[in-house]
């Protein structure tokens, strides 16, 4: 799995905060969506945008990109943990009112378990929260619904599933979007310079009121067994399976938390 999407340089910002990017044996799940190219355009603007990455799009705006909100490493924690990688980041974004932390928790061959923390600083109005996931150009949905979805890979019927919880009472709505144009660009891969091919990715858009609320993707490789979650939400509770991972995300998240 590469993390390079969580540091962004002082001098450079892009609309990626927290995204990431999962491989397994030399083979993307989670994918980047390209760089495609430096000419001015909508494709440009949507390879750019955060919605081509696999992070959260807050009321449909990109992160800012401008220098002045660059923030230098987004990162609080790598190592280890009970036999799995454990990744915290945290980003403030003051342009768009909120606060997103992220944790990863990924197990080699297992799968990767997502936990993002969302502090509201607009609970007076109704908003909108976009979870984006990019899952490559040879992938097709098998199932998709407000609690996950099944992937299937065309090249050789390798199976990836996603199962999403969140402390919120309302349902996202799932989305499945493969070379959309309209009403904006959604769904595609650059895989060269000024290249763009239809590509799956999937959202699910949760509207909040709540000053803070969590979701957890919990990604998988084959057909996920619920007792194998180390991160789960019950009750509108965070839950932890593993004493060593509740232990080292007790210090890290934000006090009462879990």
């Amino acid at each position: 799995m590469s993390c390079a999407n969580y540091v962004d340089r002082l001098r450079h910002k892009h609309a990626d905060c927290l995204s990431l990017v999962w491989q397994e044996n030399s083979r993307y799940l989670l994918y980047d969506s390209g760089k495609y190219g430096y000419q001015k355009s909508n494709w440009r603007d949507y390879f750019r945008s955060t919605r081509a990455h696999n992070t959260v799009e807050v009321d449909g705006y990109n992160s800012s990109r401008q220098k002045r909100d660059a923030y230098g490493s987004a990162i609080q924690h790598v190592g280890t943990c009970d036999g799995g990688w454990l990744l915290v980041g945290r980003v403030s974004h003051a342009r768009l009112k909120m606060t997103h932390q992220r944790v990863v928790y990924y197990r080699p061959g297992v799968g990767v378990e997502v936990l993002d923390i969302i502090r509201n600083d607009q609970p007076q109005r109704l908003r909108d929260f976009r979870w984006w996931w990019h899952i490559g150009p040879d992938t097709t949905p098998l199932e998709l619904s407000p609690v996950g979805a099944r992937f299937e890979d065309a090249s050789d019927q390798q199976r990836l599933t996603l199962q999403v919880e969140s402390t919120l009472e309302r349902a996202p709505r799932a989305c499945s979007h493969h070379g959309q144009r309209e009403p904006r660009l959604a769904g595609w891969y650059s895989p060269g310079y000024l290249e763009a091919q239809p590509s799956q990715a999937v959202s699910f858009h949760f509207q909040a009121q709540e000053p803070r609320f969590a979701v957890v993707s919990r990604w998988g490789l084959g057909e996920q067994d619920a007792q194998t979650a180390v991160l789960r939400i019950e009750q509108g509770k965070l839950q932890v399976a593993s004493e060593a991972l509740y232990q080292a995300l007790s210090e890290l998240l934000e006090h009462g938390f879990i």
